[in-house]
């Protein structure tokens, strides 16, 4: 007999397969595709698409996110809408799948690590957030970066070569 105050084996199994697909939902082949496809899937509606995929796709999830981070208590900060909390809430199990499997081919700890580094971030704050879950190791981000820069340097080469 389950309690009100557990979950049910049922229940269980439905959040297990919604994490599953979560984790798909959230590799948006940025890391895998080439750099013109990463470029072009790092758009700023990407938080908002996912936000509307999990709703649509894992309801259980989007349920249980709902009822943590979403209070009717007013309090002085207005930005903070439900809408946003949501995002929020979404965007925090994100990086606890990036933890849960550190193989997932999650976005958010490559766009994470990718903010950190353009607002200035160095080695040791990337490697720092990497151990935390929540970025990817800084030699990673390199390696990504170079062959996304190697890319484009041979894309501007084969345009400018045609005009020589």
């Amino acid at each position: 007999m389950v309690s009100e105050d557990h979950l049910s084996g049922h229940q269980k199994a439905t959040i297990k397969d919604e994490i599953r697909v979560l984790e798909g939902l959230c590799n948006t082949n940025i890391r895998d595709g080439s750099a013109q496809e990463a470029y072009e899937n790092i758009t700023p509606s990407i938080f908002k698409e996912i936000t509307q995929a999990v709703q649509e796709r894992c309801p259980l999830i989007h349920e249980v996110i709902e009822a943590l981070v979403i209070s009717n208590q007013q309090k002085c900060n207005v930005y903070k809408t439900n809408s946003h909390k949501m995002l929020c809430g979404l965007q925090t199990l994100a990086f606890m799948g990036n933890i849960r499997n550190s193989n997932a081919r999650n976005c958010f700890s490559l766009i994470f690590g990718l903010l950190c580094i353009s607002y200035g971030a160095g080695k040791q704050f990337i490697d720092m957030l990497q151990s935390m879950g929540l970025s990817l190791h800084w030699n990673t981000m390199q390696v990504l970066y170079y062959n996304i820069l190697i890319k484009y340097y041979l894309k501007v080469q084969l345009i400018f070569s045609i005009y020589v």
